[in-house]
């Protein structure tokens, strides 16, 4: 857990809004422990936003490619 803080690329922390096993304030809580990273939420998606809910996925993952670097 540690050695996200060493992280230092841009990093994108997705959380499905419905996730039982790893509970959305779970994953923002380790997105605020990695420099810069942006955190966000897929409603109705559970533990595999990507398999569930691809489209907004895919969306979320165009958009941060898009964002200038800090």
């Amino acid at each position: 857990t540690d050695a996200i803080t060493g992280i230092s690329a841009p990093t994108l922390v997705i959380a499905g809004g419905s996730d039982l096993s790893t509970p959305p304030s779970l994953v923002e809580e380790t997105a605020r422990r990695i420099p810069g990273a942006v955190f966000r939420i897929i409603d109705g998606a559970g533990h595999l936003p990507c398999i569930e809910r691809p489209t907004d996925v895919a969306a979320l993952v165009r958009g941060f490619s898009d964002m200038p670097a800090q």
